[in-house]
C-alpha cells in the first residue's frame, strides 16, 4: 500500500505517481537544480511553480491499480498527450497506444443518470474517482469510502396563525369605570355581560 500524487506541470502537462516512501519520491519529482531523478516526462516537463506543484496527494491505502485507475481520469479530464502515470510514463505514445486508452477511457464513463459511489459527482463513475471530498464537501478518508447524501431536514408544517380574539367594548360599573377586560361575543362588540344594555352590531348590506 502507498500513495497517490499528482504533479502540475509545465505546458498544461500532468503526472501521476505511486510511492509507498511517503513524500521522499515526490521531492525527487520537484527537486530544483540538478538532473531529474523522477520520470522522465518530468524532466521533459518540469513544474512551473515548485512550491504549488504537487496538486494531490491521496491517503496511504492506495496501490500500483489506484496510480492507473487515478492516471485514466486525469486523461480523460486532460486529454491524453497532457498526461502520464501509471503504465503509461512513455513521453512518446504509439498511435496504437493512443486508441487503446482512447477505449478505456470510454468505458469507464459513467452511464446517463448515475454517480459516482464514492464522491456522488456525476462526470464519472468509482473507478475513475481521484476526489478527496464529496460532493457535499465531506472530506473522503478512506479508499472504500461510500457516498452517502446528506439528508434535509424535513420543514416543520405551517402552523395556521389564530384568529385574534375582540375584546369588549363595554364599559364596567354601568358605563363609568375602566373597559371589559372580557371577550366579545361572537358577532357582537360586546361580552355577554354587556350585550344586553348595548345595541346589537348592525349588519352590512351588500
Amino acid at each position: 500500500m502507498g500513495q497517490v500524487y499528482i504533479l502540475r506541470l509545465r505546458r498544461g502537462k500532468w503526472y501521476v505517481g505511486y510511492t509507498d516512501r511517503g513524500v521522499v519520491r515526490v521531492i525527487e519529482h520537484i527537486k530544483k537544480g540538478g538532473k531529474f531523478k523522477g520520470a522522465k516526462w518530468t524532466q521533459k516537463y518540469p513544474p512551473e511553480n515548485w512550491e504549488s506543484c504537487l496538486a494531490e496527494m491521496s491517503s496511504d491505502d492506495h496501490t500500483k491499480e489506484d496510480e492507473d485507475r487515478i492516471t485514466l481520469a486525469k486523461m480523460a479530464e486532460h486529454g491524453i498527450r497532457n498526461v502520464r502515470g501509471g503504465q503509461w510514463c512513455m513521453v512518446k505514445m504509439q498511435p496504437r497506444t493512443v486508441k487503446e486508452l482512447e477505449s478505456l477511457i470510454q468505458k469507464s464513463r459513467p452511464k446517463k443518470g448515475q454517480v459516482c459511489g464514492r464522491c456522488g459527482r456525476d462526470s464519472h463513475n468509482r473507478a475513475r474517482c481521484y476526489a478527496t471530498t464529496t460532493v457535499d464537501g465531506v472530506s473522503i478518508t478512506t479508499k472504500s469510502w461510500k457516498y452517502r447524501p446528506k439528508t434535509k431536514a424535513k420543514a416543520k408544517p405551517k402552523t395556521k396563525a389564530k384568529a385574534k380574539k375582540s375584546r369588549c367594548k363595554g364599559r364596567t360599573l354601568y358605563g363609568t369605570g375602566p373597559r371589559c377586560k372580557l371577550t366579545a361575543a361572537k358577532g357582537s362588540d360586546y361580552c355577554r355581560v354587556h350585550a344586553p344594555y348595548y345595541p346589537k352590531k348592525k349588519r352590512s348590506r351588500r
